[in-house]
């Protein structure tokens, strides 16, 4: 399991209540599951175009949540660097930082409701 990364999400409460912050990130964690989702079963279709536009989706928000070498595997997806990209030990990472993301914010919720 992850060590926690909480600077990101309390970088973001600071704009926000922490009721607000909560219904954030409640609203926004299936949505990131499913992008993920989607963009594993993109990427082992092959279908670059629609990977990188659903990962360029992703790097809007990713950044508010704390890991840095996502939103850089995300950028090569958006980049469609091919020779990375299409690598089964690069898609396995990618699946591996997404559900450190998701135990984050989990992680945060559990400790802030």
């Amino acid at each position: 399991m992850p060590v926690s990364n909480f600077a990101a999400l309390e970088e973001l409460q600071a704009n926000f209540s922490k009721k607000d912050m909560i219904d954030i990130l409640e609203f926004t964690l299936p949505r990131i599951s499913q992008k993920g989702v989607d963009l594993q079963r993109l990427l082992a279709d092959k279908a670059w175009d629609t990977a990188a536009v659903t990962a360029h989706q992703m790097l809007s928000s990713s950044n508010n949540y704390g890991s840095e070498s996502f939103n850089n595997m995300l950028r090569q997806i958006a980049q469609q660097n091919f020779s990375i990209i299409s690598n089964a030990l690069f898609q396995q990472e990618l699946q591996e930082e997404l559900a450190d993301i998701k135990l984050n914010i989990i992680d945060w919720l559990v400790k802030n409701k």
